[in-house]
C-alpha cells in the first residue's frame, strides 16, 4: 500500500528539471502553499520536500543541503551516490541493473537506512551528457531485481513508473512508495497535467 508522499527537487547541474539556490524562496512559497492547502483540506497532510543530488560537494548539492538547514527542505535524496549518504540527512537512491548493484543495496542498508529507493540504472547514458549518475531514463528495473529488493526493506521504487504502468506495478510489487519522474512529462522537465490526473486516477482504482 502507498504510504510515504515526497516531493522531489533536482539540484543537479545538468539535469533539465535542476534548481539551485536561487530557486529558495519559490521553493519556500510552494512549501507556504502546501502548508495552507493541509490546512484547509484540500490535502490530507504537508508532503516531504527533499532535495535530490547526484554529487554532494557540488555548488548543486550544497545548495540542496544549505535549504535543508533553512527547513524549506526536509531532506536530501543521495541519487547515484549511496556511497556519501549521510542517515542524518535523508536517504538513497541506488540505481539496479545486475546483481552486483544488489549487493550495493545491502551494503547501504546494513549502514542503518531503513528505506531505499531504488531506480534503473542509466548504463548506456542515455541523459544528462553521459552522467551515469542521472535517473530520468524512463527505462523500468529488471523486475527479478525488484522481487529481490523488495525481501530486503519496504520497497521504494521508481524507474520507468508512467500512468499506463504504475497499476500494474502497484499490484504486482505492492511498494510502500513510487517515485515518478520522466513518466509525467510532457517534455524534459516539464510535468504534463493531465498525465498526473491518470496516474492517480490509475493507483486508486
Amino acid at each position: 500500500m502507498l504510504g510515504a508522499d515526497i516531493l522531489g527537487f533536482i539540484f543537479a547541474e545538468k539535469s533539465p528539471r535542476t534548481n539551485s539556490s536561487a530557486d529558495g524562496q519559490k521553493l519556500a512559497e510552494i512549501r507556504q502553499e502546501l502548508a495552507e492547502y493541509a490546512q484547509s483540506g484540500k490535502i490530507n497532510k504537508v508532503p516531504l520536500m527533499a532535495g535530490v543530488i547526484v554529487e554532494p560537494e557540488s555548488e548543486a548539492g550544497n545548495a540542496a543541503y544549505k535549504l535543508c538547514c533553512q527547513g524549506i527542505l526536509d531532506g536530501i535524496q543521495f541519487h547515484g551516490c549511496a556511497e556519501k549518504a549521510d542517515i542524518s540527512m535523508g536517504y538513497p537512491a541506488v540505481p539496479l541493473a545486475e546483481e552486483e548493484d544488489v549487493l550495493q543495496l545491502k551494503q547501504i542498508l546494513a549502514r542503518g537506512f531503513p528505506r531505499v529507493i531504488i531506480d534503473a540504472k542509466n548504463i548506456n547514458k542515455e541523459n544528462a551528457e553521459g552522467d551515469e549518475r542521472y535517473g530520468g531514463t524512463g527505462k523500468t528495473v529488471p523486475e527479478h531485481l525488484v522481487e529481490e529488493a523488495a525481501k530486503l526493506s519496504p520497497l521504494w521504487l521508481s524507474g520507468g513508473v508512467t500512468p499506463e504502468n504504475a497499476a500494474l506495478l502497484v499490484k504486482k510489487f505492492n511498494p510502500e512508495l513510487i517515485d515518478v519522474c520522466s513518466g509525467l512529462e510532457s517534455e524534459p522537465g516539464k510535468k504534463d497535467h493531465a498525465k498526473l490526473e491518470a496516474l492517480f486516477q490509475s493507483i486508486l482504482e
